[in-house]
């Protein structure tokens, strides 16, 4: 499909110096406080990459575009590129020297909103007076200075402006206007004020009088107008016809009225059509988001973000490629369904949301974690939407905003000592209702797919009622809670509250190695210990990405200078560690030349940094500031490191192997526990008692220590954490395979030759872990599973869980155990390969066995539990299988018929001939769908046409009937190998009766190497580098996956051209 990209539109910024009733954008500009704004540099990129892909016009939007102080410089830049320019404006600051600098830099065209004709309306719906003739006079000024302008005007419909309709058309001549569009704001969200919205009887006013009359002036003031949105039947038609329809024929009209009144865009009378738009044009967004269209801004999805990739990769993107080849993509004339629709139509484009809290009285640990696993799923290409919220005082030092949506609440500070209580520059209930009504329009704006909070339920006792109200309305959306927490809790707990709260969680994300476990002040509850998962430490970067010395000595110009960096965490303490390091300075310089770089942390109180930046005036070799977003980089260049012990510290010791010197809090005994535990690794001091000389002999030891020669530390916790966010988004399916033991014999199967039997206890194991994933459905298979010893104490335990118990069985179950389990079971799939008893016998090995299978579903269907049929076609019963549909057409929910794999068993009796295929899915397919229709069941049948695979029943039919040479002679796509990528293993994953993970049934039976749980305990394969590797690099039919659907590409070569 063509194509090229004509139209380029950039959201300069969110801010906006008028308060609009109805603007779709106040909510944004509610939620995210700080301003968005395109980066210049990113801009600078995005424009060469519109001039490559041949954009002929670039228009820049806001919040409102002339805010931007570099605005005539961006002008300039699209202008030097020779891409024309549209500015979009509300017009309230184009005075006479604002209009000269846009003329200037080479505007071409500038689209302009007005309200109403009259000042007062005007003012009052922008919400400041004096607006009206602002945009008048710059609009005069603009058409007198540079005549060939071209100036358009948005006029926004509601209640209280319609019936001056035409009084702005009288303005818009007047003022020498090119076009005028009249956009109804009905569509634009629920929010809208409801004085705004117009009645049944002023649509019809403005539809039926007004525009007819606004069409009869188009030619007379040589106005172009449009009206948004016009009735569909009117689509493409000149004026005369539609002020004829509009005036004689209004009865048949009405229904669209009503439409519009109820917005109701599942209404059947208003068709879809093909959106050139999508293929024509583009959007980004303030926040580098790129969107299809402004309506598409709010829909839970996004194509990119040029932050992180190329505006021209985006573009060429196969995501934007598959949206583009949508037939019938979902454009209509009411622009503002759109939205609507992008969710109905567009599922399987939705990214997954990930929501991040976080609160912090002034450390930078709980940020920089955050911080950490963003950069991580930025870093593994994760195409998610990543909101972060920060309940504390603003960080942008972190700059967690250049891989999230940043969402700052109005802050809480500490009251009491340095962690507990809470005081802010209001009343606390306020503040707490603001706080309330910006997280529930995180959840609306954002609907989470998952939501961490960091370090709750361990603590921010005063903020719980928030948090936990906050949670379960995110509970409510199908939100999956999980809780991000450091190594070391040392803190009173009130255990009942704790284990209340930890319900809510589906798991406990512990950034600590195994090795040191999770050290915890109480007594650690059962529901606690088995929701723990242990993703290791995390560290702001990875070694590869590290700053040399060399560079660091380069850029402080250091030669032949002991480099010591000292870190006072967050800054809200320490000063009396930092005041003893600065006395000594020139007392160590005796000793040995050496630099201090000291990051005091951002939350130090101003007029101590004040001191300390005077007190080293007179030292030498000192330098200081409050924050340092390389600090990791200069730790590793540094000789020493000496800190006070934090989370974040002693991993920077640890990773780098810089010799360190601790001085813990005393207050707590967090970093004591901390320090101690790493005692081995680092050199403990007590900065209350220690003297000046035996500091100084501290630093000298150090400085003499060689550590870096001991192997690097490995802390992935950042990418562990980002691929366990990914499993819980994407891992929809976990079926187990119990045992290769069966009451059958049926010849195509390949387990009946295995052994094979998994632990009770390993079973368990694997549920536990599942349940941490949030997975909700466990399917069981075999063998058959119901032979598998103690099956139905297993299930029981599984429900008790809180799983769903999905069951694949050949049927053949004794009477009083399937009265056993019936009541646990939700989902059943059942095998029956005929509706004859001899041959269906003949394949399962075993006679008798057609009369039990149909018996154990009748006896299903009695317990309201319909099965599905899966149905294994082989060369001796493809013929009259059809039949089978009618048999149990009133038992089952669905069946499907799937081709025999004979690569398994290698067994020629199994292959088809060319003419048995061709019979089958020409003849006997045709049977199938006709009595699919009849019996009204639903078919499924693999392999199969992957073009036709959306296709309901009778739409199979008809194309297969009326297409049927054109299918024949393109039978060999049905086979042939695919080189596209497969994402079966990221949303399935099977575990057989000899532990090995498999991502399909086409690869159970063999061994590929990518995880074992007798070896290794589920979670721990699934986020392993191995894993990791094979399933985003996958590709159908090649390495590991040569193997498969091998059984059905040997018949490509029957259908060869």
């Amino acid at each position: 499909m063509e194509s090229n990209l004509d139209n380029l539109t950039l959201q300069l910024t969110k801010k906006c110096n008028l308060n609009c009733m109805f603007c779709g954008q106040a909510e944004s500009r509610l939620i995210k406080k700080q301003e968005f704004k395109l980066n210049r540099k990113k801009i600078s990129d995005i424009l060469k990459d519109a001039k490559k892909l041949g954009v002929k016009k670039i228009s820049l939007t806001g919040g409102e575009s002339t805010l931007r102080k570099d605005l005539f410089d961006i002008i300039k830049e699209i202008n030097s590129l020779g891409i024309s320019t549209h500015l979009l404006t509300n017009g309230y600051l184009l005075n006479d020297s604002y209009c000269d600098n846009l003329i200037n830099a080479g505007l071409n065209s500038i689209g302009v909103s007005f309200h109403s004709p009259t000042p007062e309306i005007h003012d009052n719906i922008c919400g400041i007076k004096g607006s009206f003739h602002k945009l008048i006079k710059g609009i005069k000024y603009l058409k007198n200075k540079k005549p060939e302008i071209e100036i358009n005007i948005t006029y926004t419909l509601h209640s209280l402006n319609y019936l001056d309709s035409n009084k702005m058309l009288f303005l818009a001549n007047k003022l020498k206007i090119n076009k005028i569009n009249y956009s109804l704001t009905i569509f634009l969200d629920n929010s809208i004020d409801e004085k705004l919205k117009m009645s049944k009887i002023q649509l019809e006013d403005f539809y039926f009088k007004i525009v007819p009359n606004l069409l009869k002036q188009e030619k007379l003031f040589k106005i172009n107008i449009s009206i948004e949105p016009i009735f569909p039947v009117l689509w493409g038609k000149s004026s005369d016809y539609k002020i004829n329809q509009l005036t004689s024929n209004q009865n048949s009209f009405n229904k669209y009225i009503n439409y519009y009144i109820k917005g109701n865009n599942n209404c059947d009378i208003y068709k879809k059509r093909p959106c050139t738009y999508v293929l024509k044009s583009s959007r980004i967004l303030a926040n580098g988001e790129v969107a299809l269209c402004c309506d598409s801004e709010d829909a839970n999805f996004n194509l990119g973000n040029i932050n992180n990739k190329k505006f021209f990769d985006i573009w060429n993107s196969e995501k934007y490629e598959k949206l583009r080849n949508l037939k019938n993509f979902p454009k209509t004339n009411l622009c503002r369904v759109c939205k609507r629709e992008f969710k109905e139509n567009l599922k399987q484009q939705k990214s997954k949301t990930i929501l991040f809290y976080y609160h912090h009285f002034g450390g930078l640990g709980h940020g920089n974690r955050i911080l950490s696993i963003c950069k991580a799923l930025a870093k593994e290409n994760r195409d998610y939407k990543v909101i972060v919220i920060n309940s504390g005082s603003p960080q942008p030092e972190l700059r967690i905003n250049k891989y999230a949506i940043l969402i700052n609440l109005p802050p809480f500070r500490a009251n009491k000592g340095l962690f507990s209580g809470l005081t802010s520059t209001e009343k606390t209930n306020l503040r707490f209702s603001k706080r309330k009504k910006i997280l529930n329009q995180a959840i609306i704006r954002f609907n989470p797919d998952i939501a961490v909070f960091e370090h709750f339920p361990f603590g921010r006792n005063s903020l719980k009622k928030e948090l936990v109200e906050f949670i379960q309305k995110l509970k409510t959306h199908n939100c999956k809670i999980y809780s991000s927490v450091r190594d070391i809790i040392e803190q009173k707990v009130n255990l009942q509250k704790l284990k209340k709260h930890l319900e809510l969680f589906e798991g406990i994300l512990v950034h600590s190695s195994k090795d040191m476990g999770f050290i915890t002040s109480f007594e650690k509850p059962g529901i606690l210990k088995e929701k723990i998962f242990f993703t290791g430490p995390i560290i702001s970067k990875e070694h590869s990405e590290l700053i040399s010395k060399k560079e660091i000595n380069r850029q402080f110009k250091i030669k032949n200078k002991k480099i010591i960096t000292i870190s006072l965490g967050g800054g809200i303490d320490g000063d009396e560690i930092l005041d003893k390091l600065i006395n000594i300075k020139d007392k160590l310089d005796n000793k040995i030349d050496s630099v201090m770089l000291i990051t005091t942390g951002p939350s130090i109180n101003p007029k101590i940094y004040s001191e300390f930046k005077n007190k080293i005036k007179d030292k030498k070799n000192i330098l200081i500031t409050k924050f340092n977003p390389n600090y990791l980089d200069f730790v590793n260049a540094a000789d020493l490191s000496i800190s006070m012990g934090g989370y974040n510290s002693i991993n920077n010791a640890l990773f780098t192997r810089t010799p360190t010197i601790i001085f813990p809090r005393q207050s707590d005994k967090e970093q004591i526990i901390r320090a101690k535990h790493f005692a081995g690794d680092l050199d403990i001091l007590n900065y209350k008692t220690i003297s000046e000389k035996d500091l100084i002999k501290s630093i000298l030891k150090n400085l003499g220590k060689n550590t870096k020669t001991k192997p690097p530390v490995t802390m992935n916790g950042a990418a562990i954490t980002s691929r366990f966010l990914t499993l819980a988004l994407t891992l929809t399916d976990l079926k187990i395979r119990l045992t290769t033991s069966c009451n059958l014999n049926c010849e195509m199967c390949s387990w009946k030759k295995k052994k094979e039997n998994l632990g009770f206890e390993k079973v368990k194991e694997i549920i536990n872990q599942a349940k941490i994933l949030g997975i909700k459905v466990i399917n069981f298979t075999g063998g058959e599973p119901t032979t598998y010893n103690n099956f139905e104490k297993l299930i029981k335990y599984v429900k008790e869980q809180g799983f769903k118990i999905s069951l694949s069985t050949n049927g053949v179950i004794d009477k009083s155990k399937l009265n056993a389990i019936i009541e646990f079971i939700d989902y059943i799939d059942i095998s029956l390969d005929s509706h004859n008893q001899i041959i269906h016998d003949n394949i399962r090995g075993v006679k008798g066995t057609f009369n039990k299978t149909i018996e154990t579903i009748k006896i299903l269907k009695k317990n309201n539990l319909k099965p599905h049929i899966n149905v294994t076609i082989c060369p001796d019963n493809f013929k009259s299988i059809h039949k089978i549909i009618p048999l149990l057409s009133n038992l089952i929910k669905s069946i499907s018929f799937t081709l025999v794999d004979t690569s398994i068993n290698n067994s020629n009796k199994l292959k088809f001939k060319k003419e048995e295929l061709e019979s089958f899915y020409f003849n006997e397919l045709l049977l199938i769908l006709k009595e699919s229709l009849k019996e009204n069941i639903r078919v499924e049948i693999n392999p199969f046409f992957k073009n036709l695979k959306n296709m309901n029943n009778q739409e199979l039919l008809a194309e297969l009937l009326f297409n049927k040479e054109k299918y024949i002679n393109n039978l060999v796509s049905v086979f042939k190998n695919s080189d596209k990528s497969c994402d079966a293993p990221k949303h399935k994953i099977r575990i057989n009766s000899n532990g090995n993970l498999s991502p399909c049934c086409f690869l159970d039976d063999y061994s590929i190497g990518i995880g074992n749980i007798n070896n290794q305990s589920l979670l721990n394969a699934l986020l392993s580098d191995k894993f990791s590797n094979f399933t985003n690099n996958l590709i159908k039919r090649e390495d590991k996956c040569s193997i498969c659907q091998k059984g059905y590409a040997i018949y490509a070569d029957y259908f060869k051209e």
